[in-house]
């Protein structure tokens, strides 16, 4: 009987130890030494097709398990070049906003969009899955759709920093979410009335990100 104890105590350990095992992670860093132009990691983006892109401070690069595929960002001052934000739109072509403003992967390399109208930094970026992709920027919000390209000012004043649109999201209502600098705004999609959402309490209307998931928004701020 005490030899049949044992030896259940023994399997239930082995049980234990078994499922421990089961939820450890591998963790696997990339550096220089992988291809990996610069260490200052900002923006993650995995496409339908299982490719990981990856935004640094100087560049666009695209993770296939094994390799570092690097796409040099054609801009001269180097701090412009920081990546903000990736994401996708239709087709599976890759966009992607940076101090400089908005771009897309075109084959080799990246294909700046709309210089002559986007040219501040682009923060967030939010593909509806119908060919609409709305930009936040430093200065507004830009509407790219069928070619074309729309600003809408949070504030007339072009400076205030209601403008500064750090994040995006798209509720199943027909209203886009904006985190900005100066608090949380909705603007509606049909009509673009824009509501502001905001506190008496001024320190906690700077927000950084945000995310809705289901019906509850999630704000980060500083």
């Amino acid at each position: 009987m005490q030899d049949i104890r044992w030896i259940i105590i023994i399997l239930l350990n082995l049980l234990y130890c078994s499922l421990a095992l089961a939820n450890t992670y591998a963790f696997r860093s990339l550096s220089r030494a992988d291809g990996l132009s610069d260490l200052k990691v900002s923006a993650l983006y995995k496409d339908s097709n299982g490719f990981l892109w990856v935004g640094t401070a100087t560049s666009v690069e695209r993770f296939d398990g094994v390799r570092l595929k690097h796409y040099a960002i054609p801009v001269t001052n180097e701090k412009m070049k920081e990546v903000n934000v990736i994401t996708g739109m239709q087709g599976n072509e890759v966009w992607m906003g940076n101090n400089a403003g908005l771009w897309r992967v075109n084959g080799n390399e990246l294909e700046r969009i709309s210089p002559d109208i986007i040219k501040n930094r682009v923060y967030s970026l939010l593909y509806d899955g119908k060919g609409r992709m709305d930009v936040g920027t430093d200065v507004g919000l830009f509407i790219y759709e069928k070619g074309k390209i729309e600003r809408v000012l949070i504030d007339s004043n072009v400076l205030s920093a209601a403008n500064r649109i750090r994040g995006l999201a798209l509720d199943n209502k027909g209203n886009l979410w904006m985190a900005t600098h100066r608090g949380l705004y909705s603007m509606a999609l049909d009509n673009k009335g824009i509501t502001a959402h905001n506190s008496d309490e001024v320190l906690v209307n700077s927000y950084s990100n945000i995310c809705l998931i289901d019906s509850v928004l999630y704000l980060g701020t500083a």
